[in-house]
């Protein structure tokens, strides 16, 4: 009986060490001045897309979407995935 109340509470307490490392890394995500400037980026990105027609327009969008998160991004480790359908 002993056993298994040390067991749950072993349990509890990695649960809660989850939680706390899962907050750290929400907190930094959301305080983080180069995620915020990516938000922003990304946002007006997304504005100025539905507002264009053609794909010529799109593409060159896209080419200076991806230029100026790539500056944002000079100091990080990324990685660019593409889906291809």
């Amino acid at each position: 009986m002993l056993v298994m109340l040390l067991l749950l509470l072993l349990l509890l307490m990695m649960m809660m060490m989850m939680m706390i490392m899962r907050c750290v890394q929400l907190q930094q995500l959301v305080t983080d001045v180069t995620c915020i400037q990516l938000t922003d980026l990304f946002s007006s990105h997304d504005q100025l897309l539905s507002s264009m027609s053609s794909s010529q327009q799109r593409t060159a969008a896209e080419m200076t979407y991806q230029r100026r998160a790539e500056q944002l991004l000079t100091d990080e480790n990324c990685f660019r995935l593409m889906m291809v359908c």
